[in-house]
Order: structure tokens, then sequence, then C-alpha cells
């Protein structure tokens, strides 16, 4: 498999609930093929714990590290052990869907509650945090309701701060982690 190289910084993939289909294990292993090829980033949608965790499975037996994958929406598994897990492994776990249009103060602090684990498990140096805004529907008018990139910076941070999370923390998840987790290198089983 030959790949292109453009200004893209990721691969990206999707899957269902685990198991995984024929299909979709065709699509992982071709996503190691293409990052051992190209050292892009493998970012997947993936919806459970486990799902994420046969997905890096198939990237490791392919030569390729954990650092290689994002695991997004994270949030969508509600059990914490497969968030320790998959950035015990090291992989980069995904916190997102911060979109202002779909929150509830429930989702709100669940991303918290999600975050303060990460933070105490000491793991937040394998987090990511995204907000997911500006979704374009089709069929809508003017495209739907635009959801502003504005709310992780003005809503969410200030949440953060009142839940003990320092400067550094948050230089941390906005700045730090997304450096090494988008770099272009390759991350098999020799190299970096």
């Amino acid at each position: 498999m030959r790949v292109e190289h453009h200004a893209r910084r990721k691969t990206k993939i999707s899957v269902d609930e685990a198991p995984l289909s024929e299909l979709q294990l065709k699509v992982v292993e071709a996503a190691a093929l293409a990052h051992l090829d190209s050292g892009l980033t493998i970012a997947s949608h993936t919806i459970g714990g486990k799902a994420a965790l046969e997905q890096l499975d198939i990237l490791q037996k392919n030569g390729v590290q954990p650092a290689a994958f994002i695991w997004i929406h994270a949030q969508s598994e509600k059990d914490t052990v497969y968030h320790a897990q998959a950035a015990r492994m090291g992989a980069w776990v995904e916190f997102d869907g911060l979109n202002a249009n779909y929150l509830t103060p429930e989702t709100v602090r669940q991303h918290l509650d999600f975050l303060i684990f990460m933070k105490n498990e000491k793991l937040l140096h394998r987090t990511l945090l995204s907000q997911d805004a500006g979704w374009y529907e089709p069929g809508k008018p003017d495209g739907g309701k635009f959801a502003p990139f504005t709310y992780l910076f003005e809503g969410f941070l200030p949440k953060l701060r009142e839940e003990g999370f320092s400067r550094n923390d948050i230089r941390r998840l906005l700045r730090e982690n997304p450096a090494p987790a988008f770099s272009v290198r390759v991350r098999g089983r020799a190299g970096g």
C-alpha cells in the first residue's frame, strides 16, 4: 500500500463496537501499514473501550506502537478502566464532543470527571481534549445551527480551573500533548 503525503497529520478510521468485523480488522491493518509507510498518526472514531483495545492489539501485531493511535470519542466509554488501560499502553485517549449545541450539564460533568480521573491516575500526559464543534448538517436551512469554536476556552477551561487543574495541566492538554500525538513520524517496534 502506498500513501501519498499530504498536509494532513492523521489517518482517520472508524470502527463499531467489539468484536470488530472482518472488514474492520482489515481497515485497522491497512491503517497500520499506512502508518509504517507515512508516519501519520492513526485517529480512530471508536465507541467502546473493548474496540479500542482490540485495535491496539492489531496495531501492535502489525508492528505499530500504541503511541501512533488516538482513541477518538473516548467519552462514549463510561468505564474508566478502558481509558486507563489504553493510556498505560501508550495510546492517546481523546475526550471530545464539547460542542455547545449538544452539551448538557451531565455531559460537561462527565467530561470533567474523566479528566479528573486521568489526572489522578497520572495519565494526563496521554490525554487529548477536543470540542468537535462547527458541525454542518446537510439538508437543514443554512447547514443547521453552527456551533462556535469557543466553548472549550470560554466555558470548559474555567470549569477545569474550578476543579483544580493548574495552568500547566491545561497547557499539557492543549499544547504539549497534541504536538507528539500528531507528529509525523513512524512509531514502530524499533522506531520512535
